[in-house]
């Protein structure tokens, strides 16, 4: 009896020894599968990371260029700044030298009617001599048809139309004028005539180049306008820029941020790939080194179990 239920316990061992061998594979071949699968999953991570990692520094590379064109841009606006400044203090000094001129104008204009009102005058007066002498040289044949003429006479030299008038006088007592007097009187009348004349013409020619620069200055007024609404154009741009460069320069960060917390999981599943394949080898020793003792072992029962037969 002792013989039959070593014999049982002998197949028993061979069965359970096959199937022990048979559990084992199979979790072997499930384990390589499994380190299959995962060596596929680690190479698309891989791939993923790579393909990631390439798209970070081409975002840095494209963020790099934005700031640099945003500086371009930014000393653009300066040098447009600093231009339009300029361009608003010459219109400012252009506005006092109009204010000025005007005055000026002003000024000369009062000078020029004041300065013929006084040879309106003069002339008023001279004329009451000539009057005078004329009607006493008109009686002699003088050779003049005016007393005007008479005076101008004497004062371009003739010294006979001098004489008419020297002689006139001598019958005019109550004119305290001599004949150069009289001629001295018409020549600084004439003299002053055409000084007047000259400073009216300098005044209109003043006048024209004060409105030709009213006219620039209203240009310029205009320029600088469009010149300010553009340079609030490019601010506002330049704000949008740097915002704009403030949210890539985020999500960069974050972007690098997600890659290193992506490369860290990667090599820990790296390392967990490695380690399974030690494991693996090792059941595959232990497996072997088990199933040797086991056959020994039945190889040990199997001689027992002949001997007792």
């Amino acid at each position: 009896q002792e013989l039959d239920d070593g014999w049982k316990e002998y197949y028993d061992g061979i069965q359970e020894l096959e199937d022990s061998i048979v559990e084992a594979n199979q979790e072997i071949v499930d384990g390589e599968k499994e380190l299959a699968d995962a060596l596929i999953e680690l190479n698309d991570a891989e791939i993923k990371l790579a393909d990631g990692q390439k798209d970070l520094k081409d975002g840095w590379k494209d963020y790099e260029e934005g700031v640099a064109e945003y500086y371009d841009g930014y000393q653009d606006y300066l040098d447009g700044k600093a231009e339009y400044e300029d361009g608003l203090k010459e219109y400012q000094d252009g506005q006092k030298e109009i204010k000025k001129g005007k005055k000026e104008l002003a000024d000369a204009k009062t000078t020029l009617e004041n300065s013929e009102t006084e040879l309106a005058q003069g002339k008023a007066q001279l004329d009451q001599v000539a009057g005078a002498i004329w009607m006493i040289a008109s009686a002699s044949n003088c050779g003049y048809q005016s007393p005007d003429g008479l005076i101008a006479g004497a004062a371009a030299g003739d010294p006979v139309a001098a004489m008419v008038i020297e002689q006139s006088l001598n019958y005019l007592p109550f004119i305290p004028m001599d004949s150069d007097m009289v001629i001295e009187s018409y020549r600084g009348l004439q003299l002053g005539r055409a000084q007047l004349d000259q400073g009216w013409k300098e005044y209109y020619n003043g006048k024209a180049e004060l409105e030709d620069g009213s006219e620039e200055l209203v240009l310029a007024k205009n320029k600088l306008a469009d010149a300010k609404a553009e340079l609030a154009d490019a601010e506002a741009e330049l704000a949008e820029g740097k915002e704009a460069l403030d949210e890539a320069l985020t999500m960069l960060l974050e972007a690098e941020e997600e890659l290193k917390i992506g490369r860290e999981d990667l090599d820990h599943g790296w390392t967990e790939y490695y380690d399974g394949l030690e494991e693996l080898a090792d059941a595959r020793v232990t497996l072997k080194e088990e199933v040797a003792d086991a056959e020994k072992e039945l190889a040990d029962a199997l001689v027992e179990l002949n001997d007792g037969e």
